[in-house]
C-alpha cells in the first residue's frame, strides 16, 4: 500500500491494500526494461517478428493510392516501404505526427521539473513493502523499492537544486530526502532522469491509415504511474 508521510508532523496515513477482497490485494512493481523484455519475446515468439533499432523516420506520406513511408536504416542506407498501417507510437516529439500536421495542443505545467533516480539506500527505515510518499508544502519525495537493491525515488520539483551532474543530482535528492528521513544515506545511483511535465492533446488520433498513440498523441502527469498502467486496462 501507500504511506504518506508530512512535513512537520508525526501523522502518518496509510492506504492498506491488504484490507481489500480481491484475488490481488497488493501492488506490484515490474521494471520498465523487463516489460519491454516480455514484449519483445512475444512478438518474436508469436509472429517472429523483431524490432528494427535505429530506424529513423524520414518522410510519411499518403494519397488515394495508400501510405509511403521513407527510412533510414541503422547502416545509413534509405528505404521506402507501402505498409497498410503506420502507427505512430514515437513519443512527445513525434515524427509521424509532424508528417501529418496534427496540432498537440495545451502546455507544461509551469516551472515544474520531475526528478528521479534509481539508487541504493542505507538505513532506509521505512520499510520495503510499501510505497512511500513524503510530502512538504512546496514538494514531494516519492520512494519505491525496486526488484533487486535499489530504490526509485522521485521528487516532484528540485528548483533551484535542478541539476544536471550526477553527483550534484544526488547531493540535491540526498538534502530532500533528509528533510524528512535524517537516517537515510542514498548510494551512488545506477540512473537518473528529468523531464518537464506536459498536459498535451492531438486534435486527431488518425488520419487515413495512420493512427496516433502513447504519448505521441497525449501526453499528462505520470502521478500515480497511469500511463502504461492504464492503457494495458
Amino acid at each position: 500500500g501507500f504511506t504518506f508521510n508530512f512535513e512537520n508532523t508525526d501523522a502518518k496515513p496509510l492506504l492498506d491494500f491488504s484490507v481489500l477482497p480481491g484475488k490481488y490485494p497488493f501492488i506490484t512493481i515490474y521494471n520498465q526494461n523487463e516489460t519491454e523484455r516480455v514484449l519483445r519475446q512475444h512478438l518474436e515468439a508469436t509472429y517472429s517478428f523483431q524490432p528494427e533499432w535505429g530506424t529513423q523516420l524520414l518522410a510519411l506520406n499518403q494519397d488515394e493510392n495508400g501510405i509511403r513511408a521513407e527510412l533510414r536504416l541503422k547502416d545509413g542506407t534509405k528505404q521506402t516501404i507501402a505498409p497498410r498501417w503506420v502507427i505512430g507510437a514515437d513519443g512527445v516529439r513525434s515524427r509521424v505526427r509532424e508528417c501529418l500536421g496534427i496540432a498537440y495542443e495545451g502546455d507544461d505545467y509551469e516551472e515544474n521539473v520531475l526528478q528521479m533516480m534509481d539508487v541504493g539506500i542505507q538505513d532506509f527505515e521505512a520499510g520495503d513493502d510499501w510505497i512511500h510518499y513524503f510530502i512538504g508544502q512546496d514538494k514531494f519525495v516519492l520512494v519505491i523499492k525496486l526488484p533487486g537493491s535499489n530504490y526509485r525515488v522521485l521528487i516532484s520539483d528540485l528548483g533551484g537544486a535542478n541539476k544536471s551532474n550526477l553527483e550534484e543530482t544526488r547531493e540535491a535528492f540526498q538534502g530532500y530526502l533528509s528533510s524528512f528521513d535524517d537516517h537515510a544515506t542514498l548510494d551512488e545511483p545506477r540512473w537518473a532522469t528529468k523531464w518537464r511535465v506536459w498536459k498535451r492533446m492531438t486534435t486527431a488520433y488518425r488520419k487515413g491509415g495512420v493512427f496516433l498513440a502513447g504519448d505521441a498523441a497525449h501526453c499528462h502527469s505520470p502521478s500515480g504511474g497511469s500511463g502504461m498502467n492504464v492503457g494495458m486496462q
